[in-house]
């Protein structure tokens, strides 16, 4: 399986069951636009304030363009942004603010940010609102007792959030012969204190494709994971790039980025006598190959002694045979026969550890 050879966009998503969640963070790395929402979520209790801020950051190398702010829900929950800014356009550097504000009444939703960040067009912040603090029922709540986290919505009061992480964050395919192909397993986990449901799977770039075949709505219980496969299969030379994006309810979307390189390999390769061993690299993606053999012809006779004419010809073999990408095979063309009579020598293809392949 290749390895991961760089890095490129990660998305990370922190979840904390207080006042404020961490900051959701996605940078580009390559440079562009980049959205830092900060906190990532908001739990607003009876006994607090009615309202918080959501800071919007652009922390990229370009400006960061905010297309929409909204609500998922019209109801418990209402935003404003006092300064304006968003949405519009944030400069580098720049943040401006969303006031969150809350009725009061038992709630969730999600405060959705739009943007043209590449890696995360879609970021989101958990609301909840908890009436008596969420607690169980006898004066005291989740934070009293140590419980880092609730449930799904049980009888205790509490509330309980899906989470959910993608490995590994970027896939370098390598160069791969046009024509062929190689895949990449990647891991969906559910990772939250609710499980997840995870709404849909894509994969971008004209060479990428996902080979798991998904239903969705997709359930995945806490502590679960999915494995998802990524096939790149060149069809030009040149490099070529995409991205894996999983998004899902009530959670941040989440995404790895792809890259790979398509490379013309000539399909037949010749070998000739030249006295010294020479070496075919197996491409990349390439698993089989034909090899055909020619032994060398036999050398000319004296037409003077009693051996008079040409020499015969040399044998032929042929075989089709499995090899692994990145295996260097040994050519051993024969040498044709010297005059006057003399024998030609036998055309071999060998592995590495010596084991015979074709000998004509």
């Amino acid at each position: 399986m290749p390895s991961c050879a760089r890095t490129a966009s990660i998305v990370s998503l922190l979840m904390v069951s207080a006042c404020g969640g961490d900051a959701l963070l996605t940078k580009n790395v390559e440079g562009g636009p980049a959205i830092r929402l900060s906190p990532s979520s908001l739990v607003f209790e009876s006994e607090g304030g009615r309202s918080e801020v959501v800071t919007v950051e652009s922390v990229g190398t370009a400006d960061l363009t905010v297309a929409e702010v909204s609500l998922d829900v019209d109801g418990a929950f209402s935003i404003t942004v006092p300064d304006g800014g968003v949405p519009g356009v944030v400069a580098p550097g720049e943040a401006v603010d969303i006031v969150v504000s809350w009725d009061g009444t038992q709630a969730e939703d999600q405060l959705q940010i739009q943007s043209d960040d590449p890696t995360l067009a879609l970021a989101r912040v958990e609301l909840i609102g908890l009436v008596d603090g969420g607690g169980t029922g006898d004066g005291t709540d989740s934070a009293d007792t140590g419980d880092p986290g609730g449930d799904s919505g049980g009888d205790d009061g509490t509330v309980g959030l899906p989470g959910m992480s993608l490995a590994p964050p970027t896939w370098s395919a390598g160069t791969v012969a046009v024509g062929s192909g190689v895949s990449e397993r990647f891991t969906l986990s559910s990772e939250g204190t609710a499980d997840l449901t995870v709404t849909s799977v894509t994969v971008s770039g004209s060479a990428f494709s996902l080979d798991t075949s998904l239903s969705f709505p997709l359930l995945v219980p806490v502590g679960d994971t999915v494995d998802l496969t990524v096939s790149f299969a060149p069809v030009a030379a040149g490099a070529a790039a995409g991205s894996l994006v999983v998004e899902g309810v009530d959670v941040a979307s989440v995404s790895a980025s792809l890259s790979g390189d398509g490379e013309v390999v000539d399909r037949v390769q010749a070998y000739t006598w030249t006295g010294a061993d020479q070496s075919y690299v197996v491409p990349s993606g390439v698993t089989s190959i034909t090899l055909k053999a020619w032994g060398a012809g036999g050398g000319a006779g004296n037409e003077t002694g009693a051996a008079p004419g040409t020499g015969g010809g040399g044998g032929f073999a042929t075989a089709t045979v499995a090899v692994t990408p990145g295996e260097v095979l040994t050519v051993r063309p024969g040498q044709g026969g010297v005059a006057p009579g003399g024998g030609g020598g036998a055309s071999i293809v060998e592995r590495a550890d010596g084991t015979l392949l074709v000998v004509a």
